[in-house]
């Protein structure tokens, strides 16, 4: 999700010389091995459950431990249950503790961890700060992004887009609408199923292509899905990837990338990465969104739920290429504002400062 990759970036391009990153997991997973190839210590404490008070304080002793053993000047806590998790453990020995709040914020564990005191606060969005300071009295701060811009030669593009259209039985003909997001219903995927289709009916050419894997919570959300799309005779119009280690090969493959949250979205990290990769944008104009978009100059900005606007959006953007253009530049230019390396140092600048 966002919040990994986020905090991946910091680990991709911290200064080694001044930057010594250990990274606490609590159970295994692919991020383990490709962390520490990247350079970050690795630190285990068996997964536990909030609700036995015993494993917790278990857990938090080791955690202890291990920052006493390693040193550890400052906690980055990840999210409202990092926060839970590390932050009393921070106070206790006196570090400086950040919370990042990547949202949506609301639920139970942003209201617990709104009780333990922090230091700081980093918000991704205006949107996110403004809720989350309605839970907490914690100093706050908006830092947005990050997004890696990548400059590829445009033959490897070229090369990139023929191959994953062949992989997914796409035409070099075919207007390809990209989602990408994890299965979880309010990320909108139905939403988006339904608008290429009311598109589709009016140009043929306009087909769908859903990126993401199955969310912990919603397993069976990924099935129906795609039974909503055999009920409808969609299976040549909406391909499914399921799970992608780097999105970019979909971006460059697809014509235009439609985010459909139907919840405001915190900030919209695969927005930027659209940007990026030089593919125009719709999206809800509802939350982070409207803190990157500007409706009509680097992008549309469609209402939450309005499918019928957005199939029409769809078929207006498919109708002028000048338009698409235009998107592309703007958006590529938009996307520099968040560049990853630049992120990181400001990141630096931050926990220096503490």
């Amino acid at each position: 999700g966002g919040a990994e990759r986020i905090l991946e970036t910091f680990i991709k391009y911290h200064d080694r010389q001044q930057f010594e990153v250990f990274v606490v997991f609590l159970r295994e997973g692919s991020l383990v091995k490709k962390w520490q190839g990247l350079g970050a210590q690795i630190l285990k404490i068996p997964a536990f459950r909030f609700r036995n008070l015993g494993q917790l304080l278990h857990k938090q002793w080791l955690l202890r431990k291990l920052m006493n053993e390693n040193k550890i000047n400052l906690v980055h806590s990840t999210m409202s249950y990092g926060h839970l998790f590390a932050g009393p453990v921070a106070l206790s020995l006196g570090i400086p503790e950040v919370w990042f709040q990547h949202g949506p914020v609301g639920k139970t564990w942003d209201q617990m961890a709104a009780m333990v005191p922090t230091k700081l606060i980093l918000c991704n969005s205006q949107y996110t700060e403004e809720i989350q300071n309605r839970l907490s009295s914690s100093k706050t701060k908006v830092i947005y992004g990050p997004v890696e811009i990548q400059k590829p030669d445009p033959l490897s593009v070229n090369k990139l887009r023929v191959e994953f259209r062949k992989n997914f039985k796409f035409s070099m003909e075919d207007f390809i609408c990209v989602h990408v997001a994890r299965l979880d219903p309010w990320k909108g995927q139905e939403n988006f199923i339904k608008a290429i289709a009311l598109a589709h009916e009016k140009n043929p050419k306009i087909k769908g292509l859903v990126v993401g894997g199955t969310d912990l919570g919603h397993v069976d959300f990924e099935q129906q899905l795609k039974t909503y799309v055999q009920e409808k005779g969609l299976q040549k119009v909406i391909q499914f990837t399921g799970h992608l280690n780097s999105v970019n090969p979909a971006f460059y493959a697809a014509d235009i990338f439609i985010h459909t949250s139907k919840i405001p979205e915190p900030l919209g990290l695969s927005i930027l990465e659209a940007l990026a990769c030089g593919i125009p944008v719709i999206a809800a104009n509802q939350g982070g969104p409207l803190e990157i978009l500007t409706h009509g100059e680097n992008g549309f900005l469609n209402p939450a739920d309005d499918i019928e606007n957005l199939k029409n959006l769809i078929l207006s953007l498919e109708e002028q290429p000048i338009l698409q253009s235009k998107f592309k530049n703007q958006g590529l230019a938009r996307a520099q504002e968040f560049e990853a390396k630049a992120w990181v140092k400001k990141v630096e600048d931050i926990y220096t400062g503490l």
